[in-house]
């Protein structure tokens, strides 16, 4: 029963051999008629006019994120600095501005 899960998308038509409560079915079919869903769900951003942008900003990411994550920099907060100083080099802030302005621009049509 716990794996039907993978096999049935939804699970309310798989039936439990081990029963935890007398109404799961039901508690489980009320969330989902009560799931509350993201605004954003559907949008799509054209990237292509900052493919570049991206690209030198995951290049940065590659370069300094994993000393971070894994605290092998001796200085990590000069490394953050640059990291940082990097990312608005390679256009981070024309990144977040121009996915504002896509997000401005769908939200205006639903």
């Amino acid at each position: 029963y716990k794996s039907d899960g993978f096999i049935w998308p939804n699970r309310l038509i798989a039936h439990s051999n081990v029963v935890t409560t007398d109404n799961a079915n039901e508690l489980e079919a009320q969330a989902i008629e009560e799931q509350l869903y993201n605004d954003y769900l559907g949008f799509v951003c054209d990237l292509e006019p900052i493919n570049n942008d991206l690209t030198a900003c995951s290049n940065a990411k590659s370069e300094y994120v994993p000393g971070l994550i894994c605290g092998v920099s001796e200085n990590w907060e000069e490394r953050l600095a640059a990291f940082r100083k990097k990312l608005i080099d390679n256009g981070i802030e024309d990144i977040i501005a121009y996915y504002q302005e896509q997000v401005d621009a769908w939200l205006a049509e639903q």
